[in-house]
């Protein structure tokens, strides 16, 4: 097959989870392009320069480009008409059989508003505005706004809509969206994990990390890793972490990545020595720091598809989560971890319990892991979808 992937996250220090999946299709024996921005949100904010990821070698790659009006936001702007003409251009030159779009909250998917000629698959991972939320008023009010109006009509015209969670059906209803979603594991999530990459590592392996990091071999490890923006309620994991830490002497705090929140988060934290920022780790880097933790937390307000949960879960971390996006589906209480509300006595709580059970709850974190995120299961899923749209055309 001859396939076109658009989306407006391609590649900055580690390749996007849309780029892996164009590159592993790439590796099946299928003709794979790749439409994206030219500069991506992290180049355009860092101080110093990073090592980017290189793109699969295997995956054609087509930019656009492109620039970020709001400093803070991560929402990369472009010439709709260009792109229209592109997309168009590659469709015909290449025979695509099939386009495959990415959050159709981004000018990127405006094309799906023309008539493209080939059949579509629209993956959404959350509808800023309602059940999704940047933690910036005028920026949530605009998001509310462009979803109603601009982003509902993308998700019409699309052959098939993936979502990470049946749940995203209840926000349709919401929206008037008479649209049926398609997920691709009875666990949620439209993406993969290498779970060769992150696995459990040997107590010999763990212990070289953490004297690498300065952390105790005794240390029971919380890890967070993703943007530190509003939405992800960092402030609230470390305003629990005082608490916690006088019911569990040996925790330690790890907050991996980088983002407009950083400055208030330093602050909020520079009294306690056991919270420690490491900035933004490759995937290799990554997943060894996974495998010499204990707990993956995310305490978001919103979410989509919740990558960190999967790769964590495959590392064999067990997650507390707010059940928020796929979250509920990623995480079934007390199995792999554990549902939370925001609330600090309550987060306190679940923690000590995965403590309690630890070796269990690992186990199973990643044996779910491996049966539903591994990059074979999604891949067959996603070429499964694919071959149903070219041969019902």
């Amino acid at each position: 097959m001859n396939i076109l992937i658009v989306s407006p996250f391609s590649h900055g220090v580690n390749i996007s989870p849309i780029l892996d999946i164009a590159g592993q299709v790439a590796e099946k024996g299928h003709n794979v392009h790749f439409y994206t921005v030219k500069t991506s949100y992290i180049e355009f904010k860092a101080e110093d320069s990073l090592e980017m990821a290189e793109p699969p070698g295997k995956v054609h790659m087509h930019y656009i480009p492109n620039y970020f009006l709001i400093p803070s936001v991560a929402f990369p702007f472009l010439n709709p008409l260009t792109e229209y003409r592109d997309i168009k251009r590659i469709i015909d030159e290449e025979k695509i059989d099939v386009v495959h779009f990415n959050y159709p909250e981004h000018l990127i998917c405006l094309p799906l508003l023309g008539n493209l000629g080939v059949p579509t698959v629209l993956s959404v991972n959350a509808i800023p505005g309602y059940n999704w939320f940047y933690g910036n008023r005028l920026v949530d009010w605009v998001g509310r706004i462009y979803s109603r109006h601009i982003s509902t009509r993308v998700i019409r015209n699309s052959d098939v809509v993936v979502a990470p969670s049946t749940k995203l059906q209840t926000t349709f209803q919401d929206l008037d969206l008479d649209v049926q979603l398609t997920t691709l594991s009875s666990y949620g999530g439209c993406y993969g994990v290498d779970t060769q990459l992150f696995k459990p590592v040997t107590p010999e392996l763990t212990e070289k990390i953490r004297r690498k990091y300065q952390l105790p071999p005794e240390a029971f490890i919380i890890i967070y890793a993703g943007r530190f923006v509003p939405i992800k309620r960092i402030d609230l994991l470390i305003k629990s972490f005082p608490a916690l830490k006088k019911r569990l002497e040996n925790a330690h705090l790890l907050l991996v990545g980088d983002g407009p929140e950083k400055p208030e988060l330093l602050k909020l934290a520079h009294k306690h020595p056991d919270i420690h920022f490491l900035g933004f780790l490759n995937q290799e880097e990554l997943s060894r720091i996974y495998g010499a933790s204990d707990v993956f937390a995310l305490l978001s307000s919103g979410e989509g598809n919740a990558v960190g949960v999967m790769e964590a879960g495959a590392s064999g971390l067990p997650a507390i989560v707010t059940p928020v996006g796929a979250t509920p589906d990623l995480i079934k209480d007390g199995v792999n971890g554990y549902l939370t509300q925001p609330r600090i006595e309550e987060i306190i709580d679940k923690i000590i319990q995965i403590h309690e059970d630890h070796p269990q709850m690992a186990q199973n974190a990643r044996e779910i892991a491996v049966e539903n995120f591994a990059w074979d299961h999604i891949i067959k899923k996603h070429l499964e979808l694919y071959h149903s749209l070219v041969e019902g055309k």
